[in-house]
């Protein structure tokens, strides 16, 4: 995990972890996961969510939203290593064990 408590790895996919609940409101996402209390996204956090389908690395999300908003990489790079941050800490999403390797 990087310093500020963003997850680093570049080459790692996330995912939605399958015990979360996940309700939607007209302006927001709940989820509840492993932490004792829910998240609420909002904005373009909603979008991060929703682009866990299927995992993806944190470039593969930058690359999808850079293409989508007009925010500079390096700014959407930051906010969607703290979304993550976010989802990690609430027990919504995980890290995906690496594809195994062909003979």
């Amino acid at each position: 995990m990087h310093p500020e408590g963003r997850p680093e790895a570049r080459d790692v996919r996330w995912a939605h972890k399958p015990s979360t609940i996940v309700r939607r409101t007209a302006r927001a996402l709940i989820a509840i996961g492993d932490a004792p209390d829910p998240v609420v996204l909002r904005g373009s956090a909603i979008v991060v969510w929703d682009a866990l389908v299927p995992p993806r690395t944190i470039d593969d999300l930058v690359a999808m939203l850079e293409a989508t908003f007009s925010e500079n990489r390096s700014e959407i790079d930051s906010d969607v290593g703290t979304t993550l941050a976010t989802l990690v800490a609430a027990g919504v999403v995980e890290p995906l064990p690496a594809p195994a390797q062909g003979p």
